[in-house]
C-alpha cells in the first residue's frame, strides 16, 4: 500500500517535469528502469540471470531508448542543462518507480497473491491522489482549462465528448489489466528480463499509436527506424537467452 500511495507522487512528478520541458525529461525517462535493474542485480540476487548475451540486449534495448529520444528533439541546439527544479521532479519519480518495479518483483517471488497486492496498490494510490488532489485544488480554482492537441484529436475529443465516462472506465480497467498483467510477468521472470522489454515498449508503442491513430504526419527518420530495428534485436536476443 505505500509503494501505491507513492506512486501517485511520483505520477505527479512526472507530470510537472514534464510540464518544464519534455525534452529534458524524455532524456532521463529511462533512469527509473536503470534503478530497478540495479536494485534486482544488487538486492535481489539476479545477476545470475545474466550473461554476455542478455547483456548485450540489454544495451541494446537501451540504445533503441536513447536512440527514440534522441530524434524527438526539434532543435539540436537545444540546451539540455537541467535546472535544480527539473531535476528534482525527475529523480523524485524516477526512484519511487524504480523502487516500485523492484518491490513488485519481490513480492511476486514471494508469492503475494496478485488481488491482494493489486487491491493494496490501488488503495494506496487513491489515498496518495486524494491527498494531492486536495491540497492542489485551490490552486487550480479559476484557471481556465485549456484543451490541447492537434486538430484531429481535438475532433475526437468533441466527438466522443458524451462517451468520456464509458472511456475512463474501459481506460481504467485497462491500466488494471496491464498492471495484473505486468505483476504476473515479474513471478515468472527477474527484472534483468522484462525491464528492458518494459523499456522499449513503453516508447515503441506511444509512438506507433501516435502515427496510425492520432494522425501525426511524420514518417519515421532513419534514426527511428533504427531504434526500431535495435529494439526488436535487443528484445529478441533477450528473450531466446535469458535463464529463467
Amino acid at each position: 500500500m505505500l509503494i501505491g500511495f507513492l506512486n501517485s507522487f511520483a505520477c505527479y512528478c512526472s507530470w510537472k517535469a514534464i510540464d518544464l520541458s519534455l525534452g529534458k525529461t524524455g532524456l532521463f525517462t529511462q533512469l527509473d528502469d536503470v534503478i530497478a535493474l540495479a536494485i534486482g542485480v544488487i538486492f535481489l540476487n539476479e545477476k545470475g540471470f545474466i550473461d554476455c548475451y542478455v547483456l548485450c540486449g540489454i544495451v541494446l534495448c537501451f540504445c533503441a531508448a536513447f536512440l527514440f529520444l534522441s530524434s524527438e528533439q526539434p532543435n539540436k541546439s537545444l540546451n539540455y542543462s537541467l535546472n535544480k527544479k527539473l531535476m528534482a521532479y525527475v529523480l523524485g519519480y524516477s526512484f519511487i518507480w524504480g523502487f516500485a518495479f523492484a518491490a513488485q518483483r519481490y513480492c511476486a517471488v514471494k508469492n503475494l497473491p496478485p488481488p491482494l497486492f493489486l487491491i493494496s496498490w490501488y488503495i494506496g494510490s487513491f489515498l496518495g491522489a486524494s491527498l494531492l488532489l486536495t491540497s492542489l485544488f485551490k490552486l487550480a480554482q479559476g484557471k481556465p482549462t485549456e484543451i490541447i492537441g492537434n486538430e484531429r484529436l481535438k475532433r475526437w475529443r468533441k466527438k466522443f465528448g458524451c462517451w468520456r465516462k464509458t472511456f475512463i472506465a474501459v481506460m481504467s480497467f485497462s491500466v488494471w489489466l496491464s498492471m495484473a498483467c505486468l505483476y504476473w510477468g515479474a513471478k515468472l521472470v527477474p527484472i534483468v528480463g522484462y525491464q528492458p522489454l518494459y523499456l522499449v515498449a513503453e516508447i515503441v508503442f506511444p509512438v506507433s499509436a501516435g502515427l496510425l491513430l492520432f494522425g501525426e504526419k511524420k514518417w519515421l527518420s532513419k534514426r527511428e527506424k533504427i531504434a526500431f530495428a535495435t529494439g526488436i534485436a535487443g528484445s529478441i536476443i533477450i528473450g531466446v537467452f535469458l535463464k529463467v
